[in-house]
């Protein structure tokens, strides 16, 4: 994002006319001479011609020319993107998630095994991700679209946990049906958009299987679609255990299933891709993903993100000095000193010239952080809406939080997450953003705002802390609300119950409930008043939220009271998800009653 672009590029082109029409001159004078007298005698003949080629760099001709390529230069518009957007407007990567299922990937040569080592590695990869679209396609004799492309890497987390090799339908691995499957999928997407195929497998094919996958890997790299491969298992391999604890033979020998690393590299080298083994440590993402799969987008900017673009304007640095030129030209040709005084006008101009725009945004960002540091909050949120990109979100998502209107600076440092050019910006505004939502008592909310920042800034002692005590301080109101439960209910028994204190918050008589936070106070060190009004107003948010949803009959996942129910019904969904993804892919293959195990297909190895 930091490469020179001209916007009317057509205009260079008028910047070659004073050498084209001086070179025309040079031949049409050459050959006139030639005619006139022998090339040894021309020096004697013609006079008034400097031989010296310093003398003619210096000539008014070459700064006149000079004059003409400036004013060529600033017409054609050169331009850069503001550098507070240049990392915020990357554009996404869809990526077609291709996981071998097959039998051969049950193989432990990889702990705990190769297919579920492939689910841990997606993990690690969902948490590198920069906003790129997944789409999960599992394949073994047959390919499925589990998951189309999206932005929930929940949904697709979902799906990927309670993904099996028992349940695709059809044993074999045919993963040029998934490639295939693949290239229709991602050449719905648009056209603008970087595409990936990310083949996680071991590469245990047969030769004809090996054909047709190199085929469609061809027309994957015609289609503009990259394909880069995780190898999953070793060269020494080992046996393919099944469910009736047998090992799978053929011809009365066990089959051994080893990756197949060169042939692996060799696919994804006419992929355009790359190839990486699958290790303990982030290596082979940082190959894959970091330097591979990132990077297709990483300079890819769409129609709709170029309209947001604020540009920084370029014409002057050449507008300038040609005018100033042009003026000592002009009006200083009497003076013996004149092309001298062009020289050093043209070498001094652009340190008289500084950028306009990004001077004026800079004084009124020092003005808004003096107004900060004043205490004049007010002051410096009006200042730094007048500051564009991240510097100015943050600055008035600050202001605001120091003048406690939480909720104005929630919006400001949710700006800011979008507007912020790296990491370590996006994990500023996403720790703020959660002391906001802490702040206004919407502690769910700022659970995850924290979780998040860690996401981008791992190991940060102030978030790390932020974020234990605000889970500690859920457990505390969860534990508050299930005792209120309890007493409404005429369960609790008829203890004492005092009446509302310590800033409102209802205390139940519990000694468990008083000894939970004295020792939650004592851990991290703040007054138990402080505390207590920190419980009162979770509490008192998920009250006024319960009454909120109440009405339309529904449950919000910040209010304690809901939670064991929807629990227990996200458990039962849960214990069918499997039986509903089986179901699904076997309609999908054709079968029409349920497999009680995955079919055998002729000519195709079962593993």
């Amino acid at each position: 994002m930091n490469a020179l672009e001209w916007h009317y590029p057509w205009w260079l082109l008028l910047g070659l006319t004073p050498f084209i029409l001086h070179g025309i001159r040079y031949l049409l004078r050459k050959r006139l001479l030639q005619r006139y007298a022998s090339p040894h005698l021309l020096p004697w003949l013609v006079l008034g011609q400097p031989h010296d080629w310093r003398m003619r760099l210096v000539s008014r001709t070459s700064l006149w020319a000079l004059v003409w390529l400036l004013l060529a230069l600033a017409a054609a518009g050169p331009r850069v993107p503001d550098p507070l957007q240049q990392d915020g407007i990357r554009e996404t990567v869809d990526i077609a998630v291709l996981l071998d299922a097959s039998r051969s990937m049950r193989v432990q040569d990889q702990r705990p095994d190769r297919f579920r080592r492939a689910r841990i590695e997606l993990h690690e990869l969902m948490g590198r991700l920069r906003g790129d679209r997944l789409a999960l396609i599992p394949y073994a004799g047959s390919a499925h679209v589990l998951v189309p492309p999206t932005w929930d890497v929940q949904v697709f987390s979902h799906y990927l946990n309670r993904l099996s090799p028992s349940l695709l339908p059809v044993h074999g691995s045919r993963a040029d049906r998934a490639l295939t499957l693949a290239r229709k999928l991602l050449s719905s997407s648009r056209n603008d958009r970087a595409r990936a195929v990310l083949l996680l497998t071991d590469g245990d094919f047969d030769i004809a299987t090996r054909q047709a996958i190199e085929e469609e890997v061809r027309r994957l790299r015609q289609a503009g679609i990259r394909l880069f491969v995780l190898g999953l298992g070793s060269e020494t391999g080992g046996g393919i255990l099944l469910d009736n604890g047998q090992w799978l033979g053929l011809d009365g020998r066990p089959v051994i299933s080893r990756l197949q690393a060169d042939w692996l590299k060799r696919l994804a080298n006419i992929g355009g891709g790359r190839f990486a083994r699958s290790v303990r440590d982030d290596g082979d993402w940082g190959l894959l993903y970091d330097n591979g799969i990132a990077r297709l987008a990483s300079y890819r900017i769409s129609k709709t993100q170029r309209q947001r673009i604020r540009w920084r304007e370029l014409y002057v640095w050449f507008l300038a000095p040609a005018l100033l030129l042009l003026g000592v030209l002009l009006f200083g040709g009497l003076h013996r000193h004149a092309t001298p005084v062009a020289l050093l006008v043209l070498l001094l101009s652009p340190a008289l010239l500084p950028d306009a725009q990004a001077a004026g945004h800079a004084a009124i960002e020092r003005q808004a952080w003096q107004a900060w540091q004043r205490g004049d909050y007010r002051r410096a949120a009006a200042l730094y809406r007048q500051v564009p990109g991240y510097r100015g979100s943050f600055g008035r998502g600050a202001s605001h939080y120091r003048r406690a209107d939480y909720a104005a600076a929630a919006r400001h440092f949710a700006s800011a997450v979008i507007d912020a050019g790296n990491d370590q910006e996006r994990a500023a505004a996403l720790f703020n953003l959660g002391n906001s939502w802490f702040r206004l008592g919407r502690y769910r909310a700022a659970e995850e705002s924290y979780r998040d920042s860690l996401r981008y800034r791992p190991g940060d002692p102030a978030t790390r802390h932020n974020l234990a005590f605000t889970r500690a301080l859920i457990r505390e109101i969860e534990r508050q609300q299930r005792m209120a439960r309890l007493l409404r209910k005429g369960r609790g028994g008829h203890g004492p119950r005092l009446g509302m204190g310590n800033g409102g918050l209802g205390r139940y008589g519990s000694e468990e409930s008083d000894e939970n936070r004295k020792r939650l106070a004592a851990r991290y060190r703040i007054p138990p008043d402080q505390l207590a009004r920190l419980i009162a107003r979770g509490l008192r948010f998920a009250r006024v939220v319960g009454r909120r949803q109440a009405g339309r009959g529904m449950t919000d996942p910040d209010d304690p009271l809901g939670l064991e129910s929807v629990r227990a019904r996200m458990r039962q969904i849960e214990e069918k998800t499997g039986l509903l993804i089986k179901t699904l892919l076997e309609l999908e293959a054709g079968y029409n009653a349920p497999l009680e195990q995955p079919e055998t297909m002729p000519g195709v190895r079962p593993w």
